[in-house]
């Protein structure tokens, strides 16, 4: 398993560093992430089984005996709560404008903007 982990890591630090060079193009960024896929792929597992066995052992912090349904009932009520914070954070920012998307909103609304080039000239000195 070590070996494993440990090539894991080897990996997504060469493919890190080779993606360095070619930052800004897609090869580059194709790169990055399957750097980031081998190093969670090495990292991950050995978190979750760590939690676990210390949350069934019953280590510092955790209780004796299992708890595991407690452990997860805590992970599934803080990522409510994660989703909850981000839904009112996105709702007390602004909105980007968008240019093309209000040009659209005009024209299906009936209003049209303005161009000098479509008002017809009239040489009368006192329209009407």
């Amino acid at each position: 398993m070590s070996s494993i982990i440990g090539s894991l890591l080897a990996l997504a630090c060469i493919l890190f560093t080779v993606s360095l060079p070619i930052g800004k193009t897609a090869a580059g960024r194709t790169l990055r992430q399957w750097a980031i896929a081998c190093f969670l792929a090495a990292i991950v597992p050995s978190v979750a089984c760590s939690i676990f066995h210390q949350a069934s052992a019953g280590g510092p912090g955790g209780a004796a005996g299992g708890d595991v349904l407690g452990l997860l009932g805590g992970i599934a009520v803080l990522s409510v709560l994660a989703y909850a914070v981000l839904k009112i954070r996105a709702r007390f920012t602004r909105p980007t404008r968008d240019a093309w998307a209000e040009l659209v909103g005009q024209r299906s609304s009936g209003k049209r903007p303005v161009d000098d080039r479509e008002r017809p000239r009239r040489d009368e000195p006192f329209p009407l």
